[in-house]
């Protein structure tokens, strides 16, 4: 598999590998040698999905029948996890689980009659709306800047963001049609350096949504605050799942499933977790394509809670060509 940036996952065939899938009732653990399943575990899913990862790998292996315990860890080359932790923090509006934003728009005059959160679920605005700022900057469609980036503006932002009570420290930028033009002269690239040359912002957290989404700026900028206000949780869920592997004597790479059917790194996951979402049903439909062998299929998943339906491509999720609601 490769993963969102294009690093590959090697995997050496004479080694093992322990997927883990946590559903809304179940959490399943497998055990691969190669391309054989050689054990397996099926555990109810815990209050803390962390326990019921636990229970699912310990069953995996205590399940072995050719191979010991102790011969697998020693041969381990990677668990993959995927897991429900941060769309589930969305959904259930778990006000422990997400922090508040501050989003930095650079926009210039347009756009200010959409301001950001405009069309959040109303349960969900406040517990994800930290403050929000409509500064210079921006593109037009044809890549010319709607206004040019002012350094003394965003000095005054933060001035604001250090007065805010309780503080915040999560903060999405955000332009008009940032996604445009040549990436070394993206806008948002420029004020998150600006930023976070100032003293004062040194442990800030930023997403740029030009990373996240494509050009429609409201639907990229929305994803970018559920992006940031996911990072304190997944910082906490990944340590939890690492203490976890260390408390299993499982001494190997942690990764987990993201939602276009292959794997990112626990780095990566933990700069943004909302490339997890809807990671479930895509983890079927690479499974239905492991167990069948058709690289071509419509996959449906008939879960405990939900019921999803996807296209198999040459193998991999087909990705929506529209833009997912989520919560």
């Amino acid at each position: 598999a490769t993963g969102k940036l294009g690093r590959p996952y090697v995997c050496k065939m004479s080694s093992f590998v322990i997927g883990v899938d946590v559903g809304g009732t179940n959490t399943d653990a497998v055990i691969l040698k190669g391309r054989q399943v050689i054990s397996s575990c099926k555990k109810p899913t815990t209050l803390d999905p962390t326990e019921g990862i636990i229970n699912a790998i310990s069953g995996a292996l205590d399940a072995l029948k050719d191979f010991q315990p102790d011969y697998v860890r020693s041969r381990l080359s990677r668990v993959c996890i995927g897991t429900t932790h941060f769309v589930n923090a969305v959904v259930e509006r778990r006000k422990d689980k997400l922090v508040p934003v501050a989003v930095i728009r650079l926009c210039g005059p347009a756009s200010r009659a959409v301001p950001p959160f405009a069309d959040f679920p109303a349960d969900l605005n406040p517990l994800m709306k930290g403050r929000v700022y409509m500064v210079s900057g921006g593109v037009e469609y044809n890549g010319k800047h709607i206004a040019e980036i002012q350094a003394e503006e965003l000095q005054e932002v933060v001035k604001d963001i250090l007065e805010c009570q309780p503080p915040l420290k999560n903060i999405v930028v955000s332009g008009v049609f940032s996604p445009l033009g040549d990436p070394d002269k993206n806008q948002e690239r420029k004020v998150v350096n600006i930023l976070k040359n100032n003293k004062h912002c040194q442990d800030f957290s930023f997403t740029m949504a030009s990373w996240i989404g494509r050009l429609g700026l409201i639907e990229r900028e929305n994803a970018a605050i559920l992006n940031e206000s996911l990072k304190p949780l997944a910082a906490k869920t990944i340590s939890a799942f690492k203490t976890a592997l260390k408390g299993l004597k499982l001494n190997c790479q942690l990764y987990l499933t993201q939602n276009d059917g292959t794997l990112i790194s626990v780095d990566e996951a933990m700069k943004h977790p909302i490339l997890t979402f809807s990671s479930g049903p895509t983890n079927s439909m690479r499974g239905a394509m492991f167990l069948s062998g058709k690289k071509d299929a419509i996959v449906i998943d008939i879960g405990g809670t939900t019921t999803d339906i996807g296209i198999l491509c040459n193998g991999f999720p087909r990705e929506a060509s529209s833009q997912v609601k989520i919560g």
